[in-house]
C-alpha cells in the first residue's frame, strides 16, 4: 500500500510470471518420483529402510538375510559371442535391449525377481522376494514360502523367455534367437554390497550350480538339477522330462540332471506390449489396425527381407517378406 499526498492510497501489485518456476517445481517432483520408483524396484523394502536410516554410514551386515529352496536360473543367448563381433555394436544394444525388455514384462508377470544382468545372461529367482508390490511399492522378503510354488514360477518364467526368444530375430543371420537355460533349487543369502553403486546381490552355491545348469545345457532347453526336478516332476508332463544321465560341472563333478523339451512350438501364456515387438534390427514400427480384429499391422519401410512375428490380444502375427523403399507419394 502506498499513500499519495491528496491522491489517497493505493494498492501496488509486482506480478511476476511463475509459469517458469512452477514447471520447475513439477519437473523436479516428477524426477524425485521417478528415482524413488527406480529405488523400489532395485532395492527391497529393508535394504531402503536401512540406507534412509543409516545414511552412509550403513552396517552393510545389516540387510543380510538367509533364504532356504531358493530355485535360481540363468539364461543366455546361443551364439552370442559369434554374431556380436560380426555386427555394429549399435546392433547388439538393440537385440539385447529387445530380448531383456520382454524378459522383465515376463518377470512381472510371473512374479519372479530379476537378480541382474552379466552380458547375455539374464538371471532370476523365486523364493527370496514377494511375488510383487506391497500396497506402498516397496517389494518385501519372504519369510516363508512355498518351494514348489516358487519353482513353478521359474519354470514359467523360463518356458515364456524360450517362446518370447523365438519371435526376435538375430542381426547377423535373421534367424530366432535361441536360449539355453539352466535351474537349481538350494539355500543362498542375500544382502547389500559395495559403497561405490551400492548393489543388492544373491550368494552361495546355488547361484554357482545354476550357472553350471545352464552353461552345460543344451540350446532350446531347460536343464534342471535333481533338487529343482524334484519339485517340478509332480506338477509337469513327465514325457517332456529326459534324464541326462550325469553331466560333468566344474567344480561338481558329474551331477545328475534333467531336460525339459517340448513336445509342441511353445505360445507366450500372456500378451506383450506392443513396444516390444522387436525383431532385433532393424525395429519395426507398429502403424493401424486391422478391421474387427485388434491387431496391430507391420509396416516395414526399409529394403531388404525381414522377419517379425507377434501375438497382440492372443492373435498370432508372422511375417516373412522382402521390401522395397518406395518415394512418398
Amino acid at each position: 500500500m502506498v499513500d499519495v499526498p491528496g491522491e489517497g492510497t493505493f494498492m501496488v501489485v509486482h506480478q511476476v510470471d511463475a509459469t517458469e518456476r512452477t514447471e520447475l517445481e513439477e519437473a523436479m517432483m516428477n524426477v524425485t518420483e521417478n528415482q524413488a520408483k527406480l529405488l523400489f524396484q532395485i532395492y527391497p523394502r529393508h535394504v531402503l529402510e536401512a540406507l534412509a536410516a543409516q545414511g552412509d554410514s550403513i552396517d552393510m551386515t545389516s540387510t543380510a538375510k538367509s533364504h532356504d529352496d531358493v530355485t535360481i536360473m540363468f539364461l543366455d543367448i546361443v551364439g552370442f559371442t559369434s554374431m556380436s563381433d560380426q555386427v555394429a555394436p549399435s546392433k547388439v544394444m538393440a537385440l539385447l535391449t529387445s530380448l531383456f525388455s520382454m524378459m522383465d514384462h515376463l518377470a512381472d508377470h510371473h512374479g519372479v525377481h530379476k537378480v541382474e544382468i552379466a552380458g547375455d545372461c539374464y538371471i532370476v529367482s523365486g523364493g527370496i522376494l514377494e511375488a510383487g508390490a506391497d500396497a506402498d511399492g516397496f517389494y518385501n522378503v519372504l519369510d516363508t514360502h512355498s518351494p514348489v510354488d516358487s519353482a513353478k514360477r521359474v519354470f514359467n518364467f523360463a518356458r515364456d523367455a524360450l517362446a518370447g526368444a523365438a519371435k526376435i530375430m538375430m542381426p547377423h543371420n535373421d534367424e530366432p534367437v535361441t536360449l539355453r537355460v539352466g535351474m537349481h533349487t538350494g539355500p543362498c543369502v542375500s544382502g547389500l554390497v559395495g559403497t561405490k553403486q551400492p548393489k543388492f546381490a544373491i550368494f552361495g552355491d546355488t547361484m554357482n550350480t545354476a550357472a553350471r545348469m545352464e552353461s552345460t545345457g543344451r540350446p532350446g532347453r531347460i536343464q534342471v538339477s535333481e533338487a529343482t526336478y524334484a519339485l517340478l516332476c509332480g506338477i509337469t508332463s513327465t514325457e517332456e522330462w529326459e534324464p541326462t544321465g550325469g553331466v560333468e560341472c566344474k567344480g561338481k563333478g558329474c551331477m545328475q540332471t534333467h531336460l525339459w523339451t517340448p513336445t509342441q512350438a511353445l505360445e507366450l501364456s500372456c500378451s506383450l506390449p506392443a513396444d516390444l515387438l522387436l525383431t532385433g534390427v532393424p525395429r519395426v514400427s507398429l502403424l493401424g489396425t486391422l478391421t474387427n480384429l485388434s491387431t496391430t499391422l507391420v509396416k516395414l519401410g526399409m529394403s531388404g527381407r525381414f522377419k517379425a512375428s507377434a501375438r497382440f490380444n492372443d492373435y498370432p502375427l508372422d511375417f516373412a517378406c522382402t521390401t522395397e523403399r518406395l518415394d512418398p507419394d
